[in-house]
């Protein structure tokens, strides 16, 4: 990691962290299951849109390929990082870097419709504020960094073949889709996990087959999922 490039990023993510005054979660680090299904209940308190089931197989992934570097592409209020971070604090190992502008411009480039009309109210501020407290009322804090770039800004931070789970959920539009698979596949480490969200938009079919032709689909996984998972080969 290329520390100079984004310390800059910490310091506005300080003051967050200090203007929040959260009530503490505590996950016990019992057996694994019960672990798991005390963070899914967490998540109605977060933003975003990932669901239990995603949840649970993404804190699976990273248990059971003792991964211990996490990346995450588009994190919004952070209802997938949050239980990928959690699953990386059960091994008591490794660290997560959460990968977003959180501003308006990146957000709408490329899109159109819906899309354009439903990002440009966002009050980013806020979803960003909310996430970085859910993280700290989780006692998480320790265990990740956000910088707030776009995934493009952030490329140059990570080394070839280092990160063991990437999950793949930023700006949709066919060219930044594509543009991220392309790019960020090289970061991934040999066997490592790539979790692609929304596969089955059209905007997004570019960037999938792009993920077919260079990765192994994972066993568990089907064209046409919302969301795919891809082995590095």
């Amino acid at each position: 990691m290329n520390l100079k490039k984004w310390t800059k990023q910490l310091i506005g993510i300080f003051l967050l962290i200090l203007s929040s005054t959260p009530l503490q979660a505590n996950f016990e680090k019992g057996k694994w299951p019960e672990y798991k299904e005390q963070v899914i209940q967490y998540l109605p308190r977060l933003e975003g849109w990932c669901t239990k089931e995603k949840a649970e197989r993404l804190m699976n992934i990273i248990v059971n390929t003792s991964a211990d570097m996490y990346v995450e592409i588009g994190v919004f209020g952070g209802s997938s990082f949050l239980p990928a971070i959690a699953a990386l604090d059960y091994q008591n190992k490794g660290y997560g870097y959460a990968i977003d502008p959180w501003a308006v411009a990146p957000c709408l480039e490329g899109y159109d419709g819906e899309n354009y009309a439903w990002w440009s109210k966002v009050n980013y501020e806020k979803i960003l504020l909310g996430f970085v407290s859910s993280m700290k009322e989780a006692n998480l804090e320790h265990r990740y960094w956000v910088l707030r770039m776009t995934s493009k800004e952030a490329l140059s931070l990570f080394e070839t073949d280092t990160i063991k789970v990437l999950h793949i959920d930023g700006q949709h539009s066919e060219v930044s889709s594509l543009f991220d698979v392309m790019h960020w596949l090289e970061k991934v480490a040999p066997n490592g996990r790539i979790i692609f969200d929304d596969a089955n938009w059209p905007m997004t079919q570019k960037a999938v087959d792009y993920l077919l032709q260079h990765c192994t689909l994972d066993p568990d996984s089907y064209l046409g999922d919302p969301y795919l998972v891809f082995i590095k080969k």
